[in-house]
């Protein structure tokens, strides 16, 4: 899964990736890579988990932590969800403003 979050400093980062790791414990959540700027835009920072098991019921309770702001596309391989904040909604971290959780069968 990737995240993008709004972060003015690495140290507000790192904080992040904790707080999101300690929402993500029940799912054997790992950090993939350190947070790093956002090319794109440069007051976000991305961070990248994983779950172990990565599956389906994986795949899905990620989803569970947050009803609203979901588009949803998947095929015979590739379930993929991106999640854009909406109004007061967020999802894992306040800092969250846009997410993509993949799972490939």
């Amino acid at each position: 899964m990737r995240i993008f979050a709004e972060c003015d400093s690495a140290s507000v980062a790192g904080a992040t990736v904790d707080r999101i790791l300690s929402v993500l414990s029940g799912l054997g959540a790992t950090a993939l890579a350190p947070p790093k700027p956002y090319w794109k835009i440069p007051e976000y920072f991305e961070f990248t988990f994983a779950a172990t098991p990565s599956n389906e019921q994986s795949f899905r309770a990620v989803l569970a932590m947050c009803a609203d702001g979901w588009v949803h596309h998947s095929d015979t391989h590739e379930f993929s969800s991106v999640w854009n904040k909406v109004g007061k909604a967020s999802f894992l971290d306040p800092l969250v403003k846009w997410a993509e959780v993949q799972f490939h069968v």
